[in-house]
């Protein structure tokens, strides 16, 4: 991977450089002005790139098109697997310093525009003598190239028109003008329009003009000296040099909404004088005398878009996309409307008529169509990444009533908090008091928002937004709340449900796992009635089989039954139960009285992101139909970063990682992957990997023998126990170290003859630091550190003099360095010399290899790089240095350092953080489509 990312210059292969053009007869740029201008502007050398071509990470797969201002192409985003749409800057408007500042506005214009309809601005880049921009890629086809099938129909019309104008209106809001909109600046795909292209905003006014007469989906170039803009959308006030505003685009919207409704343009013209002429002195024919079909109403709203004079116009784009939503919400043309209460007392006297007249409407007027449902993409916050899956996720949840959104995003140090997008609005507002919140559930009434954090359950309030702590929850997985207030919660990942008071107070168990073959209760729902709920019951078999089953409950009646099998969490919305399996989600009919399924599940959408670490899809849908859900696969990629946290390169596959260990030589790196977890080696140079167990059972933490020939890790047994085992690190059979107990291997000592255990219930619950011997059948492990707090993470230092670890004895996790002294030589395991190294909170530390560092993760996420003198009796600390932020690079605890210090391997997060979340408006009703 590296040598594919090379200096600039080497990703483009050379071509033949000519001083004013190849020897031969001369160009068609001779006689032809069009190619004279593209000549001049020298865009051969843009289209001369070809497929296989780089710029920085990017991969050339296609060219899509000459725009305003460059080349555009289809690209492949090498480290992120995605395809990107780039835009090219010729060579020479790079050189010019004035159209390179037009170019570096668009960047920063674009970038500023955070809106569903406009297309996303990824990333800026340079490279050779070429700049570009690094754009969404959109599937579908401009307006103009639909315009030239012909006209499009109303609800077409009314619905990308709205779109167009909120998109404007979003620009203008930010002080941002068009200047160029026009049927190929827009882009009609499967979630609506997208407005394209405002790399023209707001430019100099140039002396020429520039004429387009031809046909719709034609493409045109802006070059110097040429009046920026199209003609046949441009504004009075642009022709005649006059100030533009935002109401210049709206003259522009105006020509577009004429030209979707006609299939005509409304200032045609052979010739540019023609055009101009029209433009500032004529009037277009009202749209409803070229198109029978339009209504009247629609030639008002275009009349006043295009009036010559800018206070005649609609002042905003608001009004403009109000007007056309109004009007969308309007029953068509024909459809009866219910008589008012008054029109009745006055026309008592023919009753009886009007009740005959009305019953026979009902067979002779058309009923009103519903309105259609809308698919529309949520972002994450501006400058925030959503934070949805994961041991500390939040994952999406739609609001009962179908109005609202609430989900965890995070800034790139690491925050997360709870953000709520109303479907009104067009921005997310961050939830204050959410800080590290997780899993989050409404209230009934939608006015409320329950989730956890600082292992507590809390709510807020929506209005007040006052926070209220109701109970310990030391790591919740999901809760529900029922119009009685009632809370039902899930407070650990081994244990069953629990109820509290929504107001708050001590929670009493509901469900049990205790002699059952399951091992947690999670993700609960409350049915309509309030008082039965459904929830996820997880059992993985000792063979790895998952098991796990959705259950059917009620408060204070009956022992729950089983609905269904499934790997992931049900829910209960508009008569059907809502299901992900095989990526896919379902719908089956679930009738309340009888508690059945009905008929079989049909599809309600597909590639939807499962997250099978913790059980749960990434979906939500409220009693409306309202339904929201991520799409893509959950995953990880091991990534290699260097002191000041740039990115060196990937390392063998994306996959569902944990537990990250660099052999001794930094050649290879141990971690434990996929559900349920197996040991897997990969080599860093090659990223070639070799699997080492594949028993089926859940293995983690593997440890390295100090020659880097074995790798020791911990076995789940199917009672719940752990087991030690250690493997030949080029394969071969397992065996077993330590008997099966409560002692899991965190560390191996330099010499390889001892082991670091842990001794204790998981991480969360006081638990030890022990020792014992790395070969089969030695004494049996002894104590090395015994309080009654939680210690973990040991790690021997490289001369095996000192032992790191993780203790919470001052109230928070805290990173600590004590002597290594064998059990039994004078050392009490109790109360041992110790010195603290962190100062304000750490876990997970990791020793270089020299001994003269040691690393450690912030409560933030950040990693921290502690210098180390262990020369003498006593250890120092002479220093502490911040590096750079793992979250939101990494996920949990993931990463290792490499033996020199300088770099790191660190458990990548994809990009679910970046990708929009999908809005269905109303699922119930394709799927009752569709059967």
């Amino acid at each position: 991977m590296s040598g594919r990312n090379e200096s600039a210059g080497r990703a483009i292969r050379k071509r033949p450089q000519w001083q004013g053009g190849p020897p031969g007869p001369p160009r068609e740029s001779a006689i032809n002005p069009q190619s004279a201008i593209r000549n001049r502007y020298n865009l051969e050398r843009v289209t001369s790139l070809l497929p296989g071509d780089r710029l920085g990470p990017y991969e050339i797969t296609a060219s899509i098109g000459a725009g305003g201002m460059g080349h555009v192409f289809k690209a492949r985003d090498t480290r992120l697997d995605r395809v990107v749409a780039i835009k090219v800057l010729p060579p020479v408007f790079a050189a010019d310093p004035i159209l390179r500042q037009r170019f570096n506005r668009e960047a920063r214009t674009v970038a500023s525009l955070n809106h569903p309809n406009i297309c996303v601005l990824h990333d800026i880049g340079e490279q050779a003598q070429f700049a570009y921009l690094v754009m969404e890629y959109l599937e579908g086809e401009t307006l103009a190239a639909r315009l030239g099938r012909g006209p499009l129909p109303l609800d077409e019309v009314l619905l990308y028109g709205a779109q167009i104008a909120d998109a404007l209106d979003r620009a203008h809001r930010h002080g941002v003008v068009h200047r160029d909109l026009k049927p190929a600046n827009v882009m009609l795909t499967r979630t609506g329009a997208k407005l394209l292209d405002f790399g023209l905003a707001r430019p100099p006014m140039e002396a020429f003009f520039s004429g387009d007469t031809r046909a719709p989906g034609e493409s045109s170039i802006t070059a110097e000296g040429v009046l920026v803009g199209t003609l046949q959308y441009m504004a009075p006030e642009q022709l005649e040099g006059r100030p533009v505003d935002a109401r210049t685009d709206i003259f522009a919207l105006g020509a577009l909404l004429y030209e979707m409704a006609t299939g005509e343009r409304a200032f045609p013209g052979t010739t540019q004088a023609s055009i101009i002429a029209a433009i500032l002195n004529r009037e277009p024919p009202p749209p409803s005398t070229r198109q029978p079909l339009a209504p009247r109403w629609l030639d008002h709203i275009v009349a006043r878009a295009l009036a010559k004079e800018p206070d005649d116009r609609w002042q905003t784009a608001r009004d403009v996309y109000l007007e056309l939503r109004t009007r969308r919400d309007e029953p068509p043309p024909g459809t009866a409307r219910p008589a008012s209460r008054s029109t009745w007392l006055v026309a008592a006297g023919t009753l009886a008529g009007l009740l005959i007249l009305s019953y026979a409407s009902r067979w002779l007027t058309p009923p009103v169509p519903p309105p259609p449902v809308v698919r529309a993409m949520v972002t994450p916050p501006e400058r925030m990444l959503f934070q949805l899956t994961g041991d500390y996720g939040g994952p999406p949840v739609v609001s009962p009533d179908g109005r609202s959104l609430v989900f965890a995003a995070m800034t790139e140090s690491g925050r997360r908090q709870l953000w709520i997008r109303r479907f009104e609005s067009l921005a997310a507002e961050a939830l204050p008091g959410t800080d590290g919140a997780s899993f989050p559930f409404w209230s009934p009434d939608s006015r409320a928002v329950a989730f956890f954090a600082d292992g507590r359950l809390k709510r807020i309030d929506l209005d007040a937004r006052s926070v209220l702590t109701l109970c310990e929850a030391h790591a919740g997985r999901g809760g529900a709340w029922s119009p009685q207030g009632v809370i039902l919660f899930a407070p650990t990942t081994q244990s069953g449900l629990h109820q509290v008071p929504a107001g708050g107070g001590a929670p009493t168990e509901v469900t049990s796992i205790a002699g059952t073959p399951f091992q947690s209760h999670r993700w609960p729902q409350f049915l309509p009635d309030g008082r039965r709920f459904l929830f996820h019951a997880v059992r993985r078999e000792p063979d790895g089989t998952d098991r796990s089953e959705v259950f059917l409950g009620a408060l204070g009646v009956r022992e729950p039954r089983p609905v269904m099998r499934a790997s992931s969490q049900a829910q209960y919305s508009a008569g059907h139960l809502l299901f992900v399996r095989d990526r896919t989600l379902w719908a089956q009919p679930f009738d309340l009285q009888s508690e059945t399924l009905g008929a079989a599940p049909s599809a309600v959408a597909h590639d939807v992101l499962d997250d099978p670490t913790i059980w749960r899809a990434i979906f939500s849908a409220s009693d409306s139909g309202a339904l929201v859900y991520q799409t893509g696969v959950a995953g990880t990629q091991l990534t290699i970063y260097d002191r000041d946290g740039h990115e060196v390169g990937p390392v063998g596959e994306r996959g569902i990682i944990f537990d990250v260990n660099a052999s001794p030589d930094g050649t290879r790196v141990a971690v434990n992957r996929g559900e349920p977890a197996d040991i897997w080696v990969y080599e860093l140079s090659r990223g070639t990997s070799l699997r080492l167990t594949s028993d089926a059972r859940n293995e983690t933490l593997p440890v390295w023998s100090p020659q880097g020939d074995r790798l020791a890790f911990n076995q789940m047994q199917p009672d719940g126990t752990v087991s030690v085992l250690e493997v030949p690190a080029s394969g071969g059979q397992p065996r077993e170290i330590v008997p099966a107990g409560e002692t899991s291997v965190t560390g191996w000592s330099p010499d390889g003859r001892m082991l670091l255990l842990r001794h204790g219930p998981p991480v969360a619950s006081p638990g030890d630091i022990w020792i014992g011997e790395a070969t089969p059948g030695g004494r049996p492990p002894a104590a090395l550190l015994q309080t009654p707090f939680a210690e973990y993470h040991a790690r021997f230092s490289p001369d095996g003099r000192w032992v790191s670890y993780v203790s919470n004895e001052s109230g928070r996790d805290e990173v600590y360095v004590m002597p290594f002294v064998p059990p039994g030589e004078g050392a009490s395991p109790v109360q041992p010399t110790r010195v603290r190294v962190s100062t304000a909170g750490g876990i997970l530390p990791r020793w270089r290899r020299d001994g003269r560092e040691l690393f450690y993760l912030a409560p933030d996420l950040r990693l921290m790089a502690a210098a180390i003198d262990g020369s003498g009796r006593t250890l120092a600390v002479p220093s502490i240095t911040a590096l750079f932020p793992l979250s939101p690079k990494a996920v949990g605890w993931v990463y290792d350092v490499l033996p020199d210090g300088r770099r790191f391997i660190v458990n990548a997060v994809g990009d679910e953080g970046r990708r929009p979340l999908v809005l269905v408006t109303d699922w119930t009703r394709e799927v009752h489509a569709g059967s």
